[in-house]
């Protein structure tokens, strides 16, 4: 972890870190790494991460928010990412 990771807790014992990854193959990518907290208190990696390119990064935050809305039966927001809200507006 580093300090400009993001953590986002999903529950006393769980969390999902979001931050950089330097891949052996000098690729930088967005690693999603999901961690439990062991018995002494420290993080763990759950299972594994994934890690996606930064410019596929938008694409996948706006298929997580479509899931979600589908999930809760909320309404897909049609410009979930900024890129997206400047091109839908009128010149």
């Amino acid at each position: 972890m580093t300090k400009t990771d993001i953590i986002i807790p999903t529950s006393t014992t769980t969390r999902l870190t979001i931050g950089r990854w330097d891949a052996p193959s000098g690729r930088v990518l967005v690693a999603l790494t999901p961690e439990y907290q062991d018995q002494k208190g420290e993080w763990r990696l759950a299972r594994s991460s994934v890690s996606v390119a930064p410019a596929d990064a938008p694409a996948l935050a706006a298929a997580i928010l479509e899931v979600s809305a589908r999930i809760d039966g909320a309404p897909i927001d049609p410009a979930p990412t900024d890129a997206d809200r400047e091109l839908s507006r009128r010149p």
